[in-house]
């Protein structure tokens, strides 16, 4: 707009004063206007400039580098921090606000027992895999649950489910960190001084008179500023590959030609109406991905399945080509015991819980089995995807891309499921109860050699197994009869529901996550729903202090993700599909998974979370130990199996998983069984829902801190300690003397150094500006915010200078994270410095670690850039 259109005229017809010879002519009207407009001119100047001083901050700082909403975020700051009498624009609360005392009270009084027993209890009455009209119900069940709880706007019609990749889907997650309210969005530095100066002459206007004072004042209603934004709650939806079992069978013949099998294998769980309910409406029996096919062929058992186990069937001159493979579940993931079977020219693979890994609280002969005690019951299967995870999470069609509805214009094309390098099966598999497996394994007895428990590179005291009592002796084979397997099953692509909430802070454009999937294999009562009721009274606790007029510092985002135990397909669509946005303001995620599965509280986090998670646990009650907190004794690295595999290992944010898991005395937890149910929960797993109560406080806590803390609490000082510790678990490697890693070291502890000099520079900001004794001025509120915001974009983007470059890991090349990553051949487990570490541990290749060297070499050189950077801001 033209300023002169501001500028009004005099009410026409006003009287001048009369001539008089010793007084120059009066002035025209025009020559007041045009006097005026000088005048209002000037002293928008100066009100510009003092504008500018004060919003942009003078001291010491880089306008290039700040984000398009760094002036919103100034004032949210300082609204946290000092109150609003140092912002231009007054920022009004609805109430004032509560004390951190009052805050932490709040999340530790109101995640309730019965409010965790009531959702579980609706979670877990219908089966709901990914991709099913069951697993659709419980995402739009935590939709209108979580309106609810936080006074979001109800939507009972489901207007809020859009297709992933939308217009609407992008507005829904970033609108927040969009918006050019005062001229603040993406014009860049001259939009902002333009739209400040055309605000300045504006005021002046109203000052002199020369506008009149109109209704709605700067924030459009009388002079007030809106109501501060309401929660939002909406559903996305993607498109994966994902399989349902038709039918299967297992079946043993005589020989190859035999048409009537000798022995069929039940392939089914048994059902107790009476003592678990569900249980007689189960899911069928199934390997995710598995491929379709029929297989006949010898019998061989293979222990565990790992690398180290098929090198021990060459040594001893069992070819497991053309057979069968039997194995046991446990040692590495189920996907890479396919994989390994694969490779090494086998048909078709059956996996099976030994009870010999329950431990003493699954001990057959002191505890009766599931239902009528805490044992393991013979008929339970464990279903599960046997995705290559190692090599890449996410729809096995499309990855590194989200996976839109093929209906959607630009939607990215999907690959071909036997393309080369697809991370599914290309032989089928099926999982057994260890019922069904002892019939196989008796059939093996004398045949081969007998795997040892005292081998060479196993735990001490593991035994091989636990079925000697029913005649099973654990030897290779291969068998004399013939197995065959069927596998029948549908492929399709189909849609799943990832369900989001968003709590607006005072800052758009830093953002806290914590999510926790929703679909399961059956009733999901531990996994994933006992997260998904702790989640659930997490949120009630945020509702709650929504209502008492908090509002958090930084915005949080709340997820509910689907088809998690596919593959991480939900998470890893939606971290592929948004990862600039969460690259760019995500401070830290937070997953819960397994809330409860037993009673050993079990932290996995980057190094940079440690302190927080051990601060947090220590205020919550201990669920089992009257008089008692949770405490951290070790919390371990990080490396795949959850939600948070996408945001730690593809976009380089700090994340943790927590919760409490099974110990070796607690009742056998039946892992993805049809036993996995509300029955078993309210049994045995927690039948006073105390450690759901005890992970909601937690979740909740390390929220809050993660949300309002002045300094972001990532603890990068001890991030560097722990990269100490890679460095030595690397020298204990074969040929790890033909590396110079002195480079690393002092760069290690540079970074370090720098960490703690950055932390100590956050602390002393922070305190300088809620100084109430001799609070800084307008002008210098404003540099220490900037400065203050620098140090926190610092410590949430130490993780991300692991990424290093494009290229990331050899050989699965999704994975970008150099400091850790799933063990190509562990799956779920963590492997630090995972390029270097397996260069020599399981490629032999000194000179590719040599490579590796140099990479980790150039990203702690940017990491310690950025630390050093800070501190000159």
């Amino acid at each position: 707009m033209d300023p002169d259109k501001l500028l009004a005229t005099h009410e026409k017809g006003a009287l001048l004063p009369a001539p008089s010879p010793t007084r120059a002519p009066p002035r025209s009207a025009d020559s007041t206007k045009r006097y005026r407009r000088i005048a209002a001119a000037l002293l928008a100047l100066c009100l510009g400039w003092k504008l500018w001083s004060c919003t942009a901050g003078a001291e010491d700082y880089r306008q290039t580098e700040l984000s398009p909403l760094d002036h919103h975020s100034d004032r949210g700051y300082l609204a946290h921090l000092v109150g609003s009498s140092h912002c231009p624009h007054r920022i009004e609360q609805a109430k004032p606000p509560i004390s951190h005392d009052r805050v932490v009270q709040t999340i530790l009084d109101t995640p309730q027992t019965e409010g965790s027993r009531a959702a579980l209890k609706t979670l877990t009455n219908e089966t709901h895999i990914a991709g099913t009209a069951g697993d659709r119900r419980v995402a739009l069940w935590i939709k209108s649950q979580w309106e609810e709880l936080l006074g979001a706007p109800s939507d009972p019609e489901h207007k809020n489910l859009f297709d992933a990749g939308t217009p609407e889907s992008l507005h829904a997650l970033t609108q927040d960190t969009q918006r050019r309210r005062h001229g603040h969005g993406r014009r860049g530095r001259n939009g902002g001084i333009v739209t400040r100066a055309k605000r300045a002459l504006r005021r002046v206007a109203r000052k002199v008179g020369l506008v009149e004072r109109r209704g709605h004042g700067a924030h459009g209603h009388h002079g007030r500023r809106p109501e501060p934004q309401r929660p939002r709650v909406w559903t996305d939806t993607y498109y994966s590959l994902l399989t349902y079992p038709v039918s299967a069978s297992v079946s043993t013949f005589a020989n190859s030609s035999a048409s009537e099998p000798t022995w069929r294998a039940k392939l089914k769980e048994d059902a107790f109406p009476t003592e678990d309910p569900t249980s007689p409406a189960g899911a069928g029996i199934w390997h995710g991905f598995s491929a379709n096919g029929t297989a006949r062929g010898q019998l061989v058992y293979a222990s565990r399945g790992t690398q180290a186990d098929f090198a021990a069937l060459r040594e001893r001159g069992i070819d497991v080509r053309g057979k069968v493979v039997l194995m046991q579940y446990g040692g590495v993931f189920r996907g890479l015991k396919v994989k390994a079977a694969s490779e090494a020219g086998a048909l078709a693979v059956l996996i099976y819980d030994d009870p010999a890994a329950d431990g003493p609280g699954g001990n057959r002969t002191e505890h009766a089995a599931y239902p009528a005690g805490q044992a393991r019951n013979p008929s339970a299967v464990q279903r599960g995807s046997v995705q290559y995870l190692s090599s890449y999470p996410g729809d096995p069609l499309t990855p590194g891309e989200p996976s839109y509805n093929p209906a959607l214009p630009g939607t990215p094309e999907r690959l071909p499921r036997d393309s080369e390098g697809v991370n599914i099966p290309d032989i089928p598999s099926l999982p057994l109860s260890y019922g069904d497996a002892i019939p196989l394994l008796k059939s093996l007895n004398g045949r081969g050699f007998q795997w040892e428990s005292d081998r060479e590179g196993m735990p001490a005291g593991w035994r091989e197994g636990d079925l000697g009592a029913e005649g099973v002796e654990y030897w290779a084979g291969p068998s004399e009869e013939v197995v065959e397997v069927v596998n029948h099953i549908e492929e399709k692509t189909t849609p799943i529901w990832n369900t989001y909430a968003v709590i607006p802070g005072q800052v758009a454009d830093e953002v806290v996550v914590l999510g926790n999937h929703h679909d399961a294999w059956t009733f999901g009562a531990v996994d994933p729903n006992s997260g998904t009721a702790s989640v659930h009274e997490t949120v009630r606790s945020l509702g709650t202090l929504l209502k008492l007029g908090w509002k958090p510092l930084r915005t949080i985002l709340l997820a509910g993700w689907d088809a998690e135990e596919y593959g991480l397909i939900g998470s890893t669509e939606f971290g592929e599909d948004f990862s600039t946005w969460l690259q760019e303001h995500v401070v830290a995620y937070l997953n819960v998974d397994v809330a409860v599965g037993g009673s050993e509280y079990d932290l996995n986090a980057s190094p940079s979370l440690a302190d927080l998670l051990a601060e947090v646990s220590q205020l919550v009650p201990h669920p089992d130990k009257e008089g008692e907190t949770l405490k951290v004794t070790e919390v371990s690295p990080l490396g795949s199996g959850s939600d948070f595999t996408v945001f730690l290992q593809r976009l380089g944010l700090a994340c943790a998983n927590f919760g409490l898991d099974r110990g070796a005395n607690d009742p056998v937890y039946h892992y993805h069984s049809n036993y996995d149910s509300f029955a078993w929960q309210s049994r045995f797993g927690d039948p006073s829902f105390k450690r759901h109560q005890a992970i909601a406080r937690v979740l909740g806590l390390a929220t809050v801190r993660l949300a309002s803390d002045p300094v972001v609490p990532l603890n990068t000082t001890a991030y560097a300690v722990a990269l100490s510790s890679y460095l030595d678990k690397v020298r204990a490697l074969p040929d790890a003397d033909s590396l110079d890693l002195s480079h690393l070291d002092a760069l290690a502890g540079k970074i370090e150094r720098a960490s703690a000099a950055i932390l100590a520079r956050g602390a002393h900001l922070a305190s300088r500006l809620a100084d109430r004794t001799s609070p800084p001025s307008r002008h210098k509120a404003h540099a220490l915010v900037r400065k203050l915001r620098g140090v926190n974009r610092a410590l949430r983007r130490f993780e991300g200078g692991f990424l290093g470059d494009e290229h990331g890991l050899q050989g699965r090349e999704w994975y970008r994270h150099l400091g850790v990553a799933p063990g190509r051949w562990l799956g779920y487990g963590a492997t630090t410095l995972p390029g270097l570490s397996e260069a020599l541990a399981l490629d032999q290749d000194v000179e590719q670690a040599k490579v590796e060297v140099k990479r980790l070499e150039k990203a702690f050189r940017g990491i310690l850039s950025g630390l050093e950077h800070a501190q000159t801001l």
